[in-house]
């Protein structure tokens, strides 16, 4: 008789996390999309101009080493450059982001590993990170798994209410737990589930809020802007990060995983946050000029 693995609490914590068991069944029915796994429409899959740009990466036989052999830890540099530039051309290139730093950008392997390592760097055991009511589930999963709390607070179609945001960090204030509060999450763009978008004229609220109630430490906002891309109709409105107005306080996360699932995930982060990040991450990418 074999010997009980001992696994670690946050082993235990981690398993049974539902969207293992959604993206089985999506992978099972291929003629399904599955919004509750989150799949990319098989149709719309770009197979040709995946193809030619890998002929191209490895048609060249020095670039083509170059992109199979290990990397930087925070990613390949001309490519954290242009995801900078595309993320301040977006923005409309706020004056909060003129002096953004490509020191300030990681790239990850995709949107689960960029959440965990955002948790794993900021949280501690029975810390708070305040959520709208509802939430993106796996994220919730992550929480789960680094022993910190969610609280959640309203939401109406034109997402989290400042106010309610307000009160909910004012109770915490009175219960003695503010300093436990450590970040709030927002799904700013089409969030998931509610599908709400964080109004323009709420985004500096949110960001107003969260550095007002930073007395303890910084109470960062993480921007989940994983569906940005997907706008099909209105005007682009921008990213938290463009309202930040010294830059510390949002962490942004972007992605073009929700368009093509393949592709990478990016994370902004503020100058103090980066300078301390982990150094063990790991991240893969490729990039072709």
């Amino acid at each position: 008789m074999s010997a009980r693995v001992p696994l670690s609490e946050r082993a235990r914590q981690a398993g049974g996390q539902p969207i293992s068991e959604l993206m089985r069944q999506a992978l099972a029915h291929p003629h399904l999309i599955s919004l509750a796994a989150g799949f990319v429409d098989q149709e719309t899959l770009p197979v040709e101009p995946t193809r030619q740009a890998i002929d191209a990466l490895l048609s060249d036989e020095l670039v083509a080493r170059a992109a199979l052999q290990y990397g930087t830890t925070p990613g390949f540099g001309p490519l954290r450059e242009q995801l900078l530039a595309r993320l301040r051309k977006a923005d409309g290139h706020p004056d909060t982001e003129r002096n953004l730093s490509v020191e300030q950008v990681l790239i990850t392997a995709g949107s689960n590993q960029l959440l965990h390592l955002i948790c794993e760097a900021l949280l501690n055991p029975d810390d708070i990170v305040i959520c709208g009511a509802p939430t993106y589930f796996v994220f919730m999963g992550t929480l789960t798994t680094v022993g910190a709390r969610s609280i959640g607070v309203a939401v109406d179609r034109d997402g989290m209410l400042p106010e309610a945001l307000d009160a909910e960090l004012a109770r915490r204030d009175k219960s003695g737990e503010l300093p436990r509060v450590k970040a709030i999450y927002i799904g700013t763009d089409y969030e998931n589930p509610s599908t709400a978008q964080l109004s323009r004229s709420r985004r500096p609220q949110i960001v107003e809020v969260a550095r007002r109630w930073s007395k303890h430490h910084r109470i960062h906002v993480i921007d989940d802007a994983a569906y940005r891309e997907l706008r099909y109709a209105g005007d682009d409105i921008p990213s938290l990060r463009a309202f930040d107005p010294d830059g510390e306080t949002v962490i942004l996360a972007g992605t073009f995983l929700t368009t093509i699932p393949v592709i990478l995930v990016f994370l902004l982060l503020g100058r103090q946050i980066a300078k301390q990040r982990e150094q063990g991450m790991t991240f893969a990418i490729c990039y072709r000029r």
